[in-house]
């Protein structure tokens, strides 16, 4: 409904009611717009760690290979001198 400077208009809200409904609302409106920022902070951030782990897949590879033979042939004295082990 659109009213026109010409039409008359009776006003039956006091103006203090029309000012606590717009503070109402601004506050409303900074409430939103402090959850948007968090939700764009909190996906700026996952973008970021979504690019670090398609970047880390190829680092991965490489100490995985290396530490692979060497790691299961030094894991194997360490469970052996362990409790439970040779000393048994």
């Amino acid at each position: 409904m659109y009213v026109t400077p010409s039409e008359d208009v009776e006003d039956n809200i006091p103006n203090t009611d029309l000012w606590d409904y717009v503070e109402t609302l601004k506050r409303e409106l900074e409430i939103h717009n402090e959850e948007l920022r968090r939700k764009d902070h909190i996906i700026m951030s996952l973008t970021q760690r979504i690019s670090e782990l398609k970047a880390t897949p190829e680092a991965r590879e490489a100490p995985e290979a290396a530490s692979g033979a060497g790691g299961r042939g030094e894991a194997a004295p360490k469970r052996r001198g362990g409790p439970g082990g040779d000393a048994c």
